[in-house]
């Protein structure tokens, strides 16, 4: 009896060891799978499973020190870059853009944007701006991008006057709720889509330019909005209506135990969430 229960124990720790080792690597390509191959990459760049980053904080919270962090940039190619906001006080830096997402290819302070997020200065607007060959937005300064003038340009594109209204500019966005925003550039092509649907569609003046090699993502910062920045995602790749939609519908905080699970294989994509129990975000 002694040999058979030893023998049933040892069987039983066997079986429990099998299941943790196809556990272990079902989540390995469970996540590799969710970031994409080498060559693609479809990459969760910041969530959180019950808060998000302030449209406005003191810092702007910084993605990708490296290629690994968030996915390669190249001029001229395909990008998609997709996010949500909760504005709750558009009077928060009020008379000023609200730059709230800013993608550069890293080449630091001296170089410029690839592309920007903005709410307008005074209008319910959002602004998508992007640089081309015979048109760079002449720096990656965000204090650069938030007076009405003053950027390089002799006259600012950044105004909310009607002869500044871009093509792809969003004329309103909602309020006091969640809104998915999602830019997705191909070679000289920027489509906008908001909560999944494509709202606008543009064909910029050349190929959007890129100033370095190693990309960054910036999310808030002082010059931002009052409000909360939810999950944010991006692809070397231009993402199908049917993928803007699935985003879209996964809404804007994670709130599954898997996410939890993958932030132990790779903790750099995810960081901590701010609380907001009883704190006006501004």
């Amino acid at each position: 009896m002694d040999s058979g229960a030893s023998s049933g124990g040892a069987s039983n720790m066997v079986f429990v060891a099998s299941v943790f080792v196809i556990l272990a690597i079902a989540l390995y390509y469970f996540y590799k799978w969710l970031n994409g191959s080498d060559e693609q990459k479809d990459m969760v760049i910041y969530t959180s499973p019950d808060s998000g980053l302030p449209g406005k904080s003191d810092k702007v919270v910084r993605f990708g020190t490296t290629n690994s962090d968030i996915p390669p940039l190249y001029e001229g190619g395909e990008y998609s870059v997709s996010t949500w906001v909760y504005i709750t006080n558009w009077g928060v830096n009020k008379g000023y853009n609200k730059p709230f997402l800013t993608l550069t290819g890293g080449s630091g302070q001296g170089g410029y944007a690839t592309m920007i997020m903005y709410l307008g200065q005074n209008v319910n607007k959002l602004g998508i701006r992007v640089s081309t060959e015979d048109n760079k937005l002449t720096s990656a300064k965000l204090e650069h991008i938030r007076p009405v003038t003053g950027n390089g340009y002799g006259v600012s594109p950044y105004t909310d006057a009607a002869g500044d209204f871009k093509k792809c500019d969003i004329e309103s966005i909602d309020m006091q709720r969640w809104v998915n925003i999602t830019a997705v550039l191909n070679g000289r092509t920027l489509d906008v889509y908001i909560d999944g649907k494509m709202t606008r569609s543009c064909v910029l003046n050349g190929m959007f330019k890129v100033d370095g090699d190693s990309p960054e993502l910036m999310l808030g910062g002082p010059y931002g909005f009052g409000g909360i920045i939810g999950q944010t995602v991006a692809a070397n790749f231009a993402y199908s209506p049917d993928r803007v939609y699935k985003i879209y519908q996964n809404g804007p905080l994670d709130t599954s135990i898997l996410s939890k699970i993958i932030g132990i294989f790779n903790p750099a994509q995810y960081s901590f969430s701010i609380k907001r129990n009883g704190q006006e975000i501004v």
